[in-house]
């Protein structure tokens, strides 16, 4: 049985969309695996965020699906530290790591990358998005639709 009211609502948003019954859809939904981008090695040594143990993503992640879809997808938060990167100080790190690159894009010269690189992510794989709730405001790191292909299990 489903508890959660979220839950429900996407049972029913598919059950309009694909004609199932209740149970069929809620059953469908529950066998949903859940994929993310996989997350670059954790920096080590000294140089490495204490807030996030060198990972450069916060302990809580969000979960985003259609109610049709046949997977989930796992954004991570990342670190309000590092913002990303995994090294405080910011020693060795390129705007690139970071959630708020693009802000820095223009101002490092990164208008001149090569052209083969996705245009939508400059070859990070991951683009951030902006999420907000009542404690304040985050990053999410959300795959790019070029990094289809390397979406594994989420933990």
């Amino acid at each position: 049985m489903t508890k959660d009211s979220a839950r429900k609502e996407q049972v029913r948003v598919r059950m309009e969309r694909t004609g199932e019954k209740y149970t069929q859809a809620a059953r469908a939904l529950e066998a949903r695996p859940r994929l993310m981008l996989p997350l670059p090695e954790p920096v080590a040594g000294p140089g490495a965020c204490p807030e996030c143990a060198g990972t450069g993503v916060g302990e809580w992640a969000a979960v985003f699906a259609e109610p049709d879809a046949s997977a989930e997808l796992v954004c991570p938060v990342f670190c309000g530290s590092c913002h990303g990167c995994g090294r405080r100080p910011h020693l060795g790190c390129r705007p690139l790591d970071h959630d708020d690159a693009l802000l820095w894009a223009e101002d490092e010269g990164f208008e001149t990358e090569p052209v083969q690189q996705c245009p939508s992510c400059w070859g990070r794989r991951w683009n951030s998005c902006q999420s907000f709730d009542a404690d304040g405001v985050y990053y999410l790191r959300v795959p790019c639709g070029c990094s289809a292909g390397l979406l594994v299990a989420a933990p």
